[in-house]
């Protein structure tokens, strides 16, 4: 998630300095978009990343 995080970034500044790429980048729908996505990673960070933890075998909640 972190790296798709980046690269969104990265892609968004990549677009501020292309001719009309700022238009684009501070429309309402781009922002809500991106919004979006980060929104729905984090909350499937929230249902899903003590499951995950407990299946790897690094839950860290639980001392032995």
């Amino acid at each position: 998630m972190g790296c798709t995080t980046l690269l969104i970034i990265f892609i968004s500044i990549l677009l501020l300095f292309l001719p009309g790429g700022s238009e684009l980048v501070f429309t309402k729908e781009f922002l809500i978009l991106a919004g979006g996505f980060w929104f729905c990673c984090f909350i499937i960070w929230l249902l899903f990343g003590d499951i995950i933890d407990y299946v790897s075998g690094v839950d860290r909640y639980n001392d032995e």
